[in-house]
């Protein structure tokens, strides 16, 4: 009778810490509903440099990402995917903006990784962002990091 006791009081215990364990790694789960990540988390979570540490992924697989796309794109004989959907916003600085002869800006961004200048349009994305607007001297993007809870944050980059 005690072993039986003694069974279920540990099995009871193990249930407990996989529930737990699986509660702290739901609220671990990164952060946003956006073309690269397919998840949705209703669970707000507050500390941003979390958010932007657990969303972080290095250059290296961010590249070899978009390389894979663009291969796939070719055997399809789709348009390739544009370059800045392998850089972070954290990366990049606006150089220049400049306007077409139909009126639409583009906007000259260089990045920190390999001093790459890219050329972007208004609706563009970048791996952690979108461009919204292309103003005179701004360019508005929207940092995606965030959980679908809360409004995306807006970050303007101005010609400096």
């Amino acid at each position: 009778m005690k072993k039986a006791n003694k069974r279920i009081s540990t099995n009871k215990i193990k249930i407990r810490n996989i529930l737990l364990v699986a509660l702290y790694l739901s609220t671990m789960i990164p952060l946003t509903a956006n073309s690269y990540t397919n998840t949705k988390q209703s669970t707000p979570i507050q500390d941003k440099k979390y958010l932007k540490e657990a969303y972080y992924v290095p250059f290296e697989e961010r590249e070899e990402i978009w390389l894979k796309r663009c291969s796939e794109a070719k055997k399809k004989g789709t348009p390739l995917p544009p370059i800045t959907q392998k850089y972070s916003i954290d990366e990049i600085t606006l150089l220049d903006i400049a306007q077409t002869q139909d009126e639409k800006k583009i906007a000259f961004f260089t990045n920190t990784i390999d001093n790459q200048t890219i050329e972007a349009r208004e609706t563009d994305e970048f791996w952690d962002g979108i461009i919204l607007k292309i103003e005179n001297t701004c360019a508005e993007i929207e940092d995606r990091r965030l959980d679908p809870v809360h409004q995306p944050k807006k970050i303007k980059l101005c010609i400096k």
